[in-house]
């Protein structure tokens, strides 16, 4: 039997930027309290900082996160699946080097541009 997706089983909250001074913590960094089984979805990790004080303050108020997913993991990593943070689970859906060598091969950006990310990124394109 397919799963029923309605708007009132699953829910969506959001971080804030910057947290609340007032209210209930549960209020204080996310808009909507965060219920159940969780994943946090985030659009790019660097160092992964942002992403485990996010898993911190779920953590706070006892949230049950079973995974972390980041759109870009911009470290410099060969597989899409990272070390684990806080004991969560990580997966990348794409990292930096596979979309720069791909936007190499398709944009033909030109040679001072090639050397600038063989540079940043320390490899050879």
């Amino acid at each position: 039997q397919p799963a029923k997706y309605d708007t009132k089983r699953y829910s969506l909250a959001m971080g804030r930027g910057n947290q609340k001074s007032h209210g209930e913590l549960k209020d204080r960094y996310f808009l909507g309290q965060p219920e159940g089984r969780t994943i946090i979805l985030e659009d790019v990790t660097t160092t992964g900082n942002s992403l485990i004080k996010e898993i911190q303050k779920l953590q706070e108020i006892n949230t049950d996160i079973i995974a972390a997913f980041s759109l870009t993991d911009r470290i410099n990593s060969t597989n899409n699946k990272r070390n684990d943070f806080s004991g969560i689970p990580f997966y990348a859906l794409s990292n930096i080097m596979d979309l720069v060598q791909e936007a190499c091969k398709t944009r033909l950006p030109g040679q001072k541009i090639v050397e600038s990310i063989e540079k940043e990124f320390n490899i050879n394109l």
